[in-house]
């Protein structure tokens, strides 16, 4: 009998890239998977479809209950998408159920306990001390997470700190470290000259480039302040889109260093950031999960053969010390241009063995899931 694996998420998984490639991964072993997720009524175009899976959207219609309470509505919705959830689970009777969120932590232990499936929680950051997150609810975030702990038979992480953390926090658990990395093809780091053509940028003026959204959070404001020091000649280019995007533009008015690229496709990134010289991962230090943090951007850069000047947190640093791609540095002004002018000045990524850095590509952390699919299923 064909094995049932559900992933469940309050999260619309039609657009979750992360949960589409593990559950296209673990496809491959011959299971049924089904993603049961929330309708989140998108209309952007970056939609995954994959044949071999199934996305099952709920429509929780709690949520278009505009008069009555805020507090109330919330209540109803999780409600409405528990009842829902917990419905579609029962039906389909799975053997193994990934769960992607601590939102529908509760739901994936009691169908735990009515189907007597094994339980993994992918954790895809520090859930209980993320970004905008209260206090309170931070709490609540820790203690559904730590009730629910012995029933859990698998952890996924997204960081060497974060797996430290839960183990130092709440208790043991066997653990496998998923990055969020993009694919690694052996041609990423071939140089292009898009960027210096697209935007007449001169020949003597080394490129910096920032990948993602353009929100607080990320480091902007600085790097925006940075590149308008008159002892930085280097320019920087911002690709994406996002709540600073009108006041990069005006920057990019003022000052000829400074360019905004409109946001692409996802598999034009890279080719993209190979025309730059260095790229920018300057997360600021918000929360606990910011700091353990490792990007998809992060690997994106080195996967293209560009040095990272990245924030010095503990898994980045430790990645650019041990291979020699990037220079780290506090988030302050003068420590930012210090480190941009260091980075004009010496030759990194030199002496790079690039199929090394494949241990950090996504191809290596599906072998990584389909080892611990297989573990489950042996015992």
């Amino acid at each position: 009998m064909q094995k049932k694996v559900i992933h469940l998420s309050q999260s619309d998984i039609r657009f979750d890239s992360r949960i589409i490639k593990e559950m296209s991964c673990i496809a491959k072993l011959g299971l049924l998977v089904i993603g049961i997720g929330v309708d989140r009524e998108v209309t952007i175009n970056d939609q995954v479809t994959e044949s071999k899976i199934k996305v099952v959207s709920l429509k929780i219609n709690s949520r278009s209950f505009r008069k009555i309470p805020r507090i109330v509505r919330y209540i109803l919705t999780f409600i409405e998408m528990y009842s829902k959830m917990f419905y579609q689970g029962l039906k389909i009777k799975p053997h193994l159920i990934h769960c992607h969120d601590y939102h529908v932590l509760p739901i994936a232990i009691l169908l735990r306990m009515f189907t007597k499936a094994k339980v993994i929680y992918d954790a895809h950051e520090l859930e209980s001390n993320t970004n905008g997150l209260s206090p309170w609810l931070g709490k609540i975030i820790f203690w559904i997470e730590r009730l629910s702990w012995k029933y859990i038979d698998e952890l996924i992480v997204v960081s060497p700190s974060i797996e430290d953390w839960y183990r130092k926090n709440i208790g043991y658990k066997s653990t496998t470290i998923i990055l969020n990395a993009p694919h690694f093809e052996n041609n990423n780091h071939i140089k292009t000259n898009y960027l210096r053509e697209f935007f007449s940028i001169p020949e003597d003026s080394k490129i910096f480039i920032y990948v993602g959204m353009l929100v607080s959070g990320r480091g902007i404001n600085l790097i925006r302040e940075s590149f308008k020091s008159a002892g930085v000649t280097a320019s920087v280019v911002f690709l994406g889109e996002g709540e600073l995007m009108p006041a990069l533009n005006q920057d990019s008015k003022k000052f000829k260093n400074i360019y905004v690229h409109k946001r692409v496709a996802h598999d034009l990134v890279v080719p993209i950031v190979t025309s730059a010289d260095y790229g920018l991962c300057l997360i600021e230090n918000v929360a606990l999960s910011d700091y353990y943090c490792l990007p998809n951007k992060f690997f994106e850069y080195i996967f293209a053969g560009i040095p990272v000047l990245a924030s010095r947190f503990p898994d980045m640093e430790a990645i650019i010390e041990q291979n020699n791609v990037g220079v780290c540095c506090d988030l302050e002004l003068d420590e930012i241009i210090k480190s941009i002018n260091k980075m004009n000045s010496i030759d990194l990524c030199k002496d790079v063995d690039f199929e090394s850095l494949s241990i950090f590509s996504w191809q290596a952390q599906e072998q990584k899931l389909n080892n611990l699919y297989m573990k489950l299923f042996q015992n």
